[in-house]
């Protein structure tokens, strides 16, 4: 069985599903452009949630300057605290129940992570975008305007999606690597 195969199984997602190519999952973790591709991996593959917490903290951490919500700023913090052995995962849960709307029971479901980083970046970078432009050019180029700022609102997620898959790499990677070879051997030896 090949990654991709093995992907098809536990990850289906169109966007990197075409993106991985015939690649191995060493060059996938290596050069995987997307933090929230590689934390949707390594939890479909079971990476230890400690890890797991660790990598969708510092991913969310990334934009924790522009958060204004107490709650939120304290689910990130739980994550990372959790992932160091800090809180208990019941301690984590009552964080991040605080700030989801979503009823499901899995913590990571519910927790903000990288793709949590890359929405703030890109509505801050938009806001900030239509903010500075001329009060008077408003009304007049609104439409230039409109397509300069989700320009520069898609260069800083671009940016955040790097920064975060670095982070995923720092604290998953060595761990989707070898699930996913344990995995794949035992598949190729039955």
């Amino acid at each position: 069985m090949t990654f991709k195969e093995y992907l098809s199984k536990v990850y289906v997602a169109g966007e990197v599903y075409e993106w991985i190519g015939d690649m191995s999952v060493e060059d996938f973790v290596a050069s995987c452009p997307r933090g929230d591709w590689l934390q949707c991996l390594a939890k479909r593959i079971g990476v230890e949630k400690n890890r797991l917490s660790l990598a969708y903290g510092h991913c969310a951490a990334t934009v924790i300057n522009l958060e204004d919500s107490d709650e939120i700023k304290n689910a990130i913090n739980a994550l990372i605290d959790y992932g160091n052995g800090k809180i208990t995962e019941d301690v984590l849960s009552d964080c991040i129940s605080v700030i989801s709307t979503n009823d499901d029971d899995d913590i990571f479901d519910q927790a903000p992570g990288a793709s949590y980083s890359s929405s703030v970046v890109h509505n801050h970078a938009y806001d900030t975008y239509i903010a500075s432009v001329d009060f008077k050019m408003r009304d007049t180029n609104i439409e230039v305007i409109h397509t300069a700022a989700y320009a520069t609102a898609h260069a800083a997620v671009k940016t955040n999606e790097l920064a975060t898959a670095d982070i995923c790499r720092k604290h998953i990677g060595e761990y989707i690597i070898d699930i996913v070879n344990k995995n794949l051997k035992i598949n190729h030896i039955q």
